[in-house]
């Protein structure tokens, strides 16, 4: 069984129902050779707060948790999961109420996330940069974006 920790869950009322942003943090914000979130991220996550319910998932590393304070984030951010291993079984448990919500999963990496995202029916964004840009996914995802400012024109355009 994998463990999952919440370790933020901001409390909302009276708000319509979002469509949630379930972003990977390693490599899809936080760049972890320039020990900072990639160029613009904290701008296109301010945007999309105000449209979307902002989820991130990482490994339940400790470094890993202060980061979200320390890079400023934790204001955008509805909810956040850190655990041992990413697997359907966790995916499924974020999403169990997919049927009413809708879900937007966003990661670099296509055999966890994507592939994921793809199996359970939820939209998919890969971010296909990095230490992990050649590793495809096995369907093709939503959207495939090369720069997380592409976001702002693919979600916020509309």
């Amino acid at each position: 069984m994998t463990a999952c920790f919440l370790l933020h869950n901001k409390f909302t009322m009276n708000t319509p129902e979002k469509t949630i942003l379930l972003f990977d943090f390693m490599r899809t914000l936080y760049d972890p050779e320039s020990t900072s979130l990639y160029p613009n991220t904290y701008n296109i996550l301010e945007k999309l707060h105000h449209d979307y319910e902002i989820y991130i998932i990482s490994r339940n590393e400790v470094a890993r948790r202060p980061l979200l304070s320390d890079l400023n984030i934790k204001q955008f951010l509805v909810k956040t999961f850190f655990t041992e291993t990413k697997d359907e079984l966790l995916f499924k448990k974020i999403t169990e109420n997919k049927s009413t919500r809708e879900y937007i999963i966003i990661g670099d990496y296509a055999p966890e996330e994507i592939d994921i995202g793809n199996q359970l029916h939820i939209k998919t964004i890969w971010l296909r940069q990095g230490k992990f840009k050649n590793l495809y996914p096995k369907q093709k995802p939503w959207h495939t974006i090369q720069n997380i400012t592409e976001l702002e024109q693919l979600l916020l355009a509309q």
